[in-house]
């Protein structure tokens, strides 16, 4: 099972690798909580181990985001991140 502050750390390190950032986020309830940078792309991403569960709220979040025009994803693992990273 991968911990969340696991896929946190390699999340990090692989954003880094792309020169961008990644942002902690502690605004309104079921923000993602963290918001990466990139290079013309923004995302935001909940980032839960890998048997997390998401709220309620965080669902209604996201799909707000989504709509809005934005990525927004929650994420379960290491694999999940590249996939994502991996989009253009």
């Amino acid at each position: 099972m991968e911990l969340e502050r696991d896929i946190e750390k390699y999340l990090n390190l692989q954003v880094k690798k792309l020169r961008g950032k990644t942002l902690k986020l502690n605004t309104e309830v079921g923000i993602p909580d963290r918001l990466i940078i990139l290079k013309n792309r923004i995302i935001f991403v909940e980032v839960k181990r890998s048997k997390g569960r998401i709220s309620e709220i965080q669902k209604h979040r996201i799909l707000e985001l989504q709509n809005l025009g934005h990525e927004a994803y929650v994420i379960f693992s290491k694999i999940e991140v590249d996939n994502i990273l991996e989009r253009k």
